[in-house]
Order: C-alpha cells, then structure tokens, then sequence
C-alpha cells in the first residue's frame, strides 16, 4: 500500500491543479457531448495509461466542471487499457496485425461505451454527489 500512495497522490495533485487552473465553462465547451470530443477523450487517456483509481482523482474535478459521464467513462477504460510503451512488445509477442487489431478495440470499446452513455437520458440527471 505504501508504494502507491505517491502515485494516488499525484492524481490527487494533478486533478485539484486542473479544478484550479481550468474554469468550469472552458471544460463544458471544449468537451461536450459529440462524437469528436469523445474521440479526443480516448485518444488522450491510452498514452496517459493510469492505475490505482487515478483516472477517477482527474474525471472527478473534471466532471464537476461540465465533462459528461461517459466522457469520464471513456477516459477511465481507455487511460487504464493499455499503455503505449507495451506496444513494441506486443508487436514482437503477437504480431503487427494482432497488436493493431488490440489496439483499435482498446481504441473502438471505450468511444462506443462513452457514446452510448451520453445518449442515455437518465445519465444527464447523474452527477458529483453535493456535499
């Protein structure tokens, strides 16, 4: 427990610098629901390549400021799927068409559940718990 605690508190420090850097209208604008802002969701969480509930420490304040639930969701499947640095190695394990197919699911999955939870009429009522 005590090895993670540095990298829990690096997305602890990460996600309050981005609740207080970045106004909460500049993230509603920027990521609203559509196919192309889901798609730069995904794209940015796979290099980012989080663990230990670090995506949650970030989608957090994020969702706070206007990011949608299956933008936060999108981000948390595609962050924790695979890291790019083990792509060289499934290159060399698996094959070139293997690790590209991989990689487009790690890519397709999370837009496609992302997608699909933005169009859920119940989940615009879901939110931060207030407190």
């Amino acid at each position: 427990m005590t090895g993670l605690v540095r990298y829990v508190l690096f997305g602890v420090v990460l996600g309050s610098l981005f609740t207080a850097a970045l106004p909460a209208d500049y993230v509603g604008a920027i990521l609203q629901s559509g196919v192309a802002s889901m798609a730069v969701v995904v794209v940015v969480g796979v290099p980012i390549n989080m663990c230990a509930g670090e995506e949650i420490l970030l989608s957090a304040p994020l969702s706070g400021m206007g990011l949608t639930m299956g933008h936060a969701l999108a981000f948390a499947l595609a962050s924790t799927g695979i890291c790019m640095s083990s792509i060289p190695l499934l290159l060399n394990v698996l094959g070139r068409r293997a690790t590209l197919v991989m990689v487009a699911i790690y890519l397709l999955v999370p837009f496609l559940i992302g997608l699909i939870v933005n169009a859920l009429p119940a989940v615009g009522t879901l939110g931060p718990a207030p407190f």
